[in-house]
């Protein structure tokens, strides 16, 4: 179907078509209190920054962005996400994607936003590279399965599925009390204590990052970031924090959801965001999963626990055998959004430094789930 198309900024009473469409394309909408959540609500932009295209009085696409405050060398700036982006079907190779993506760059010129950046999917990734976006690197994330008959169910005759699907549960139990019970003879710290919050602390959290800029770009973890990105309809969320000496020195936001294969736990946040003390991210890794020992899978990005952490634990990185064999990483790009005065997708190399650090160098990101708009 093809038609005279305007592209506009979303206005209010552009949510429920949103919504809508949101539901056409994805088969089904998170809801009013999602939305109001992610985009009306979201302290570091005054406006939605969401750019809809409309024909004949229908939004047949939308572009969003997650917005959220970054570290930089010179101090804290808004840094926007795409996501959820849509084009209704009947509307599909119109040239809407390149038509709305254009239109927010020219948008976001002259603001205090000087980059964008996201993890697009296979779909999208073609259009963003055609339009400046540049891969920085891929973003793992390493996985816990916990009761494996989830992921076999239904695949086998009823009797072998359930006999496969109960041996794999018992197999993977054995194998994870004995990573955790050899995880335990190492040297844990026996003046930490932790202690399970069901209100996130939003203060106390803050507390534990010294938001000193350390050269990467990462997201600003402060009382406000905790505040509101936890209120996510779509999950529910508890706080571990570690305690040593009267100070909070650790912790973890684990959020979790049902799924239609079971429940997913995921540690989407890790503060300190650099130098902790990997002995107490073993506590806080030990007590968070005595916890949720019945969930389906456990979840975290690989850069936020180190190395010898995932291994005593039994999480499996998507980047290595075997959940390459099914699954690929995430991967980071970036945009900057150029001067004001210079019109189109003209890039130039001295716009992919900021504040002495290139965008495109992955060594100078720290990213963890918390950053990424669906978690």
């Amino acid at each position: 179907m093809s038609g005279e198309y305007a592209i506009r900024g979303y206005r209010p009473t552009d949510r429920e078509a949103y919504l809508d469409l949101f539901a056409t394309v994805f088969d089904g909408a998170p809801g009013s209190e999602w939305f109001a959540w992610k985009y009306e609500r979201n302290p570091y932009v005054d406006d939605v920054p969401i750019v809809v295209a409309e024909t004949g009085g229908e939004i047949v696409g939308a572009r969003s962005f997650f917005a959220l405050e970054m570290e930089t060398g010179s101090g804290r700036v808004p840094i926007l996400q795409p996501c959820d982006t849509m084009v209704h079907p009947d509307h599909r190779r119109c040239g809407l994607f390149t038509r709305m993506t254009e239109a927010a760059i020219d948008g976001y010129r002259g603001s205090d936003v000087p980059f964008f950046f996201n993890y697009p999917n296979a779909n999208s990734m073609s259009g963003n590279l055609k339009l400046g976006w540049r891969v920085v690197g891929s973003s793992p994330t390493a996985y816990r399965i916990q009761r494996p008959e989830r992921y076999v169910a239904g695949r086998l005759p009823a009797v072998v599925d359930r006999l496969v699907g109960a041996t794999a549960n018992r197999s993977a139990a054995a194998y994870h009390w004995v990573r955790r019970r050899v995880a335990r003879t190492g040297e844990a710290p026996s003046d930490v204590a932790i202690e399970r919050r069901s209100t996130l602390p939003a203060e106390e959290l803050a507390s534990i990052d010294d938001h000193t800029y350390n050269g990467t770009f990462r997201p600003a973890k402060t009382k406000t970031f905790y505040e509101w990105r936890f209120e996510n309809p779509e999950w529910d969320y508890d706080a571990y924090l570690a305690r040593r000496n009267g100070d909070y020195v650790a912790g973890f936001v684990v959020g979790s959801r049902k799924t239609a294969r079971g429940t997913t736990v995921q540690f989407t946040d890790v503060t300190p965001q650099s130098g902790a003390d990997p002995s107490v991210i073993a506590r806080l890794a030990d007590r968070v999963l005595a916890d949720r020992a019945t969930a389906t899978t456990v979840v975290c990005a690989t850069e936020r626990l180190p190395p010898e952490v995932r291994a005593a634990f039994g999480f499996h990185s998507d980047d290595a055998f075997p959940l390459s064999r099914m699954s690929r990483p995430a991967t980071l790009v970036v945009r900057p959004i150029g001067p004001q005065d210079r019109k189109g997708g003209d890039l130039r190399e001295e716009d992919w430094t900021v504040d002495g650090a290139r965008l495109d160098d992955p060594t100078n990101w720290s990213i963890s789930l918390s950053d990424r708009d669906w978690c």
